[in-house]
């Protein structure tokens, strides 16, 4: 830049060379890519969701792409491809987005539709470009969309960056959709092996898993007996002819063999017909092993007669000359509705739900709105194709009326979830829903059943992490580490506003906001873990994020009842999100960490013992899957009890989730007093 440069200098004193040597320098200097945080792509649920809303498809794979930069500008592509649907014509069907706006005109000379039609192969994936109901669904996100024209409908197909993107995001979806199309051919082979099994079967009456393997297991066998007899025959004349002109090497019988294999009394043939003997009689040894396991024999059948027993009974008798069975009564599968048709019901309870639909029946979805009501049950009917839809007041009291419906689940917004649970235990029904406010509601609760109900509803609180087996296995493994000395629980969360739990408004609305509608699950594995409870806490809290309500940081300390002390630690949003439990006693240390493992999110449970060493054992996420078992459990016995309220499960007390919110609460308070010293409310 020459001796007389500063960076003082007038920018009107520079000559032409120092003009030409900054500009030099400027493009050689490296600059950090812009991150995506500035974006808002629509996510993979959203997306997802959509295709299923409007074309009902068969089949739907999604894909999000990590950030990546275009002059300077931050982009990202999410991609979906569906097959089949309802009223989608064949071949390609594209869906081109910008900015979460879609594309309608100009298709043919975007890069999508190029890239779809020439760039990906589609007979790779088992898809058939030209006959197959193909939907492919392309949505680019980024600070500068680069239309071509001035109409701006579409996006050139110029831009490698770009269009390398949408290949790789749309190459992703075919390959997760191969996955699913490879499994429905195997199942569609398998279904056409059995079907002609059967017809020649010599049981045809068996139709149960077991059986069917034996059938397939012997159609394998017979299969690779031509192979086996030429490779067994081969070794055996090699071996002859090495034989006779040696020594004698083998035993008698392996050498009498050897010399009728060199006779050729015994040939390919023969040990053709030998091995599919052996086939066909393990075979049969199997099928009747299964035969005697299901009941099913070959001997006469002797006469059981059904014994006349008292009403009061919850079980019969068979009686046979040899034996008697007791048959004890089993209760019919409680018929369930779920209130609320948000995020969480399409996305969480749905498919545990249909998880245990074989000790259930979802009965009913009920929503304020018909539109949502809707969009639920068409999520829902592909796994209960009898639920019905409810909406408005006039759907609520038929549930309310519905005698057939024991149980309900409510997964309404915070500031309705206890009046509408109070309504539906009125009524008579048991109650499932998530942690909520719950000072007032308990005394109501305690007062059911004194009044018009001849016995106390369930009321059992859903989502606490009481019941992931992680936690269970730490608090059974806590008394191995000695006495207490120290508690630790850091909470570093992703809500950002690709969560789509992100822009809910009856959270931003909540008291306490996101801090309570967490911080309640992770309050619930403490005190799990700790098996004591929290007697005060002193709290500092804080508002960094503007984009979240307030506030949205928490650092407390508490006290246990056993005299430990604590350290709770929440940020809502961190760009580095991990969440840990650890207990610290005498003889070792527990901890309780969440993350992945093997694509399974779950949590790690590491124990470290008094002599260093660390144990490990991981636990994938099936909380929500044991707590509604639990209840239909509970709803069951219930039922079946003729005096008397049944024992609930207690994990799921409606108290526990009230002594969660309490500690939570204590802690809010004590922010809002600058760090004063709060004691917990006791329930």
């Amino acid at each position: 830049m020459g001796p007389d440069f500063s960076p003082k200098t007038a920018v009107k004193s520079l000559t032409s060379q120092q003009i030409v040597r900054i500009h030099q320098l400027f493009r050689q200097a490296k600059f950090d890519d812009p991150s995506g945080n500035c974006l808002s792509p629509a996510g993979e649920y959203n997306l997802r969701l959509g295709i299923i809303k409007e074309l009902h498809p068969d089949l739907v794979a999604t894909y999000s792409g990590s950030p990546q930069v275009f002059e300077g500008h931050p982009f990202i592509v999410e991609a979906g491809v569906s097959l089949g649907g309802k009223d989608v014509k064949q071949g390609l069907n594209i869906f081109r987005f910008a900015n979460r706006i879609p594309l309608l005109f100009e298709q043919g000379a975007d890069v999508v539709t190029r890239t779809a039609q020439k760039r990906i192969n589609w007979n790779n994936y088992k898809i058939n470009q030209t006959q197959d109901k193909i939907g492919v669904f392309v949505s680019i996100v980024s600070t500068k969309i680069p239309f071509k024209g001035t109409g701006k409908e579409y996006i050139g197909d110029d831009i490698s960056e770009i269009a390398s993107a949408v290949k790789a995001a749309i190459q992703q979806c075919c390959i997760q959709l191969k996955s699913k199309i490879l499994k429905k051919i195997s199942s569609s082979r398998a279904t056409r092996e059995k079907a002609e099994l059967n017809k020649v079967s010599t049981y045809p009456m068996f139709d149960h898993g077991d059986e069917d393997g034996i059938k397939i297991q012997s159609q394998t066998y017979t299969m690779y007996i031509p192979d086996v007899t030429g490779a067994i025959y081969d070794v055996l004349r090699q071996t002859a002819q090495a034989n006779s002109s040696k020594k004698k090497r083998y035993d008698e019988e392996d050498a009498e063999i050897l010399k009728q294999v060199s006779a050729r009394l015994i040939t390919k043939q023969t040990l053709h017909d030998k091995l599919a003997k052996h086939v066909e009689q393990v075979d049969y040894e199997m099928a009747m092993d299964y035969a005697t396991q299901s009941g099913v024999s070959e001997e006469p059948r002797e006469a059981i007669y059904i014994q006349s027993v008292d009403n009061t009974h919850n079980f019969i008798d068979l009686c046979s000359p040899v034996c008697v069975f007791r048959l004890f009564h089993m209760a019919q599968r409680p018929q369930i509705a779920v209130l609320g048709a948000g995020i969480f019901v399409r996305t969480q309870y749905l498919p545990r739900l249909y998880e245990i639909s074989d000790i259930m029946i979802l009965k009913t979805i009920w929503s304020r709105t018909e539109e949502s009501a809707k969009a639920a049950v068409d999520l829902a009917r592909q796994n209960f194709p009898e639920i019905e839809c409810k909406w408005g007041d006039a759907g609520l009291e038929d549930i309310i009326k519905d005698t057939s419906i024991s149980g309900v689940a409510v997964v309404l917004t915070g500031q309705i979830q206890v009046d509408m649970s109070l309504r539906m235990l009125k009524a008579g029904k048991h109650v499932f829903q998530a942690v909520s406010e719950a000072e007032t509601a308990i005394s109501h609760y305690k007062s059911l059943g004194a009044n018009s109900l001849s016995h106390r509803p369930i009321w059992a609180v859903g989502e606490n992490y009481r019941f992931e087996p992680a936690f269970v296995e730490c608090k059974n493994l806590l008394k191995e580490i000695g006495d207490m000395m120290s508690v630790q629980i850091m909470v570093e969360g992703s809500m950002t506003s690709s969560n789509p739990y992100f822009s809910s408004s009856w959270r931003r609305n909540f008291t306490g906001g996101f801090i309570l509608d967490m911080g309640v699950h992770y309050i619930a594995g403490l005190r799990m873990v700790v098996g004591c409870e929290v007697t005060s806490v002193s709290a500092i809290t804080s508002h960094v994020d503007t984009t979240l309500p307030p506030p949205d940081n928490i650092s407390s300390i508490f006290e246990l009842e056993n005299g430990c002390a604590g350290v709770f630690v929440m940020v809502v949003s961190s760009r580095s999100p991990k969440i840990f439990w650890k207990v610290v006693g005498t003889k070792g240390s527990l901890q309780v960490e969440r993350g992945n493992k093997d694509g399974r999110h779950g949590y790690t449970v590491l124990h470290y013992t008094v002599d260093g060493q660390c144990k490990s054992s991981f636990h994938p996420f099936s909380g929500v899957n044991e707590e509604l078992k639990a209840l239909v459990y509970d709803i069951s016995q219930s039922t079946l009890k003729d005096v008397g309220d049944h024992e609930a499960e207690p994990r799921s007390s409606f108290v526990e989730g009230a002594r969660d919110i309490a500690v939570l609460e204590a802690m809010l308070e004590s922010g809002m007093k600058k760090g004063a010293k709060v004691n917990v409310r006791k329930f």
